[in-house]
């Protein structure tokens, strides 16, 4: 084997070349050098993963999974942790009380939350506390027949909605579930008020911005972090804060390919001083327990129902839903931070990524 190419590892049950690891991260602390590569194999991996070494020019690190012969990912990165079945009730809060649960939760706030279904995981929407009319947690109590209503405020609230676009559109339209963590306690809705004991649930924690500082780490899938000369490939990133995390002045010529990114908040995230990665040829998409109900592609002029519960969709998160005003179909691809005050420059707001991205960020 030439000095360029480097050693291989494997991860995964199956053998293959080279040494063999069962878990990514015991990989990522092996004493990797410039030009090895790290093959793993199919399966479903629950890791949130830490890049310790870096490649040189022209001799990146490589850290590749397995694709089907269709395309499809066989490599799955899960960031997320179970939700256990046990302790839920319904809250005493509300009176009527039309599903919402509660759980006493002592394992920080989640900023990610997903329900697995048939292998695929589903976002559940966050009902924050922005105080006023916009408490989405007043709202998380709302039936399941009552009608949405528009973004201005001569529109009201619940008391006077109409629906949308002239349709019926109720409120849990395109949303079907949701979140919400106070004072140590976990509440959670379904639409048709199921109990989540009987559902497979999966969070993760992670940060906001802690002033004008980076974001923290915590809820990395994968933190690249003053590391360079890195390629992620083929690999399918799900139910993290943030599936790739690209973070610090000495982390540069690192590239994301052909990976799947999906769940969480932002899909690819750079900043503090980042420059020179690549993110190519990738799927960044939103997978949303409702989303099977909006209209893609342009909606605002639309008028079938589709694009009345896009528009929901879309009022709800800007009003009372998430940690921020973002709308996640917009905001959850890729998301570029200038310098180390966390002020971003740069917005690529794609769930599909198909073009090369070069980011060669200064200052």
């Amino acid at each position: 084997m030439s000095a360029a190419s480097g050693a291989t590892y494997t991860v995964g049950r199956e053998r293959g070349p080279g040494p063999r690891f069962v878990t990514i991260q015991a990989a990522l602390d092996a004493d990797l050098k410039p030009g090895d590569r790290v093959v793993v194999k199919a399966g479903v991996y629950h890791e949130r993963l830490l890049v310790k070494r870096s490649g040189a020019p022209g001799r990146p690190i490589t850290i590749e999974g397995e694709r089907g012969p269709n395309g499809e990912w066989l490599t799955v990165i899960d960031g997320s942790e179970p939700v256990p079945t046990d302790g839920w009730a319904l809250a005493p809060e509300f009176t009527p009380n039309h599903g919402v649960y509660r759980r006493r939760w002592t394992e920080g706030e989640p900023f990610c939350m997903v329900l697995v279904k048939d292998g695929t995981t589903y976002d559940l929407a966050e009902f924050a506390w922005r105080g006023g009319q916009h408490d989405a947690f007043k709202h998380i109590n709302l039936p399941a027949d009552q009608l949405a209503w528009g973004f201005s405020s001569e529109e009201g609230g619940p008391a006077e909605a109409k629906g949308l676009n002239g349709h019926p559109v109720k409120y849990w339209d395109g949303i079907e579930a949701g979140y919400h963590y106070r004072d140590g306690h976990l509440y959670l809705r379904f639409r048709d008020g199921d109990d989540p004991s009987t559902k497979e649930l999966r969070w993760c924690p992670g940060g906001d911005l802690d002033g004008y500082q980076p974001h923290a780490t915590t809820g990395a899938g994968m933190l690249l972090k003053d590391r360079s000369y890195v390629t992620l490939r083929n690999l399918h990133l799900r139910a993290a804060h943030h599936g790739v995390m690209i973070q610090g002045q000495e982390t540069h010529h690192n590239v994301v390919d052909s990976c799947f990114v999906v769940n969480g908040q932002q899909k690819v995230l750079l900043e503090d001083k980042c420059s020179h990665n690549r993110v190519e040829n990738c799927v960044l998409t939103e997978q949303n327990l409702g989303s099977d109900r909006w209209q893609r592609g342009p909606w605002g002029g639309g008028w079938s129902y589709q694009h009345g519960v896009s528009a929901n969709y879309y009022y709800r998160y800007k009003q009372e839903i998430g940690s921020s005003t973002d709308d996640p179909r917009d905001a959850g691809g890729m998301r570029v931070s200038l310098n180390s005050n966390g002020r971003f420059a740069v917005s690529e707001r794609r769930r599909r990524s198909e073009a090369t991205l070069e980011v060669g960020i200064v200052g």
